[in-house]
């Protein structure tokens, strides 16, 4: 009878052991959280897009040519440079020395507050300011580029060639 007993006393001691652990009390609620982070990158982009040939005419000085459009992208504010190769020259192809000296102008971009101007290369491969991005530089900017010619006359025919390079980074 003792036996029988402990082990009525057993089976009562689970069962109600069980239906504390399956009480609602026992599946009290819980929450736990995170914090959701997302990050979107700064998307610059600049695209220049040159006239396929500048005719200079020879024994003039300040001609004012068609250059090229350049086209900025970006979904931040942004400020854009240029630098030239050789500070502004462009070299004969088959003889250094003689050079045609020359500006950049970039046309008036309304949306970005900023006026036409000319840029003048002092420095080889140096950046000089085209652009100040301001609060309305988002999206896409298309403007054109002219070259201001110095003095042609006397020069050798022939190619003459420089490198530039537009840069845009945030502000």
């Amino acid at each position: 009878m003792f036996t029988k007993f402990n082990q009525v006393l057993l089976a009562s001691g689970l069962v109600i052991g069980s239906a504390v652990m399956l009480s609602p009390a026992a599946f009290a609620q819980t929450s736990d959280g995170g914090e959701v982070t997302g990050n979107i990158a700064a998307v610059q982009t600049v695209d220049f897009i040159p006239q396929v040939s500048v005719a200079v005419t020879a024994n003039l000085a300040n001609q004012t040519l068609p250059f090229g459009t350049l086209e900025a992208e970006s979904n931040v504010t942004w400020d854009m440079e240029v630098k030239s190769a050789n500070a502004g020259l462009l070299e004969h192809i088959d003889d250094p020395t003689q050079t045609i000296s020359y500006e950049l102008e970039v046309a008036q971009v309304t949306d970005l507050g900023t006026s036409a101007g000319f840029v003048t290369f002092i420095n080889p491969n140096t950046d000089y300011p085209v652009y100040d991005g301001g609060t309305n530089s988002t999206g896409l900017t298309t403007t054109n580029v002219n070259l201001k010619l110095g003095n042609t006359t006397s020069k050798k025919a022939g190619n003459y060639t420089d490198n530039i390079t537009f840069t845009i980074s945030p502000q």
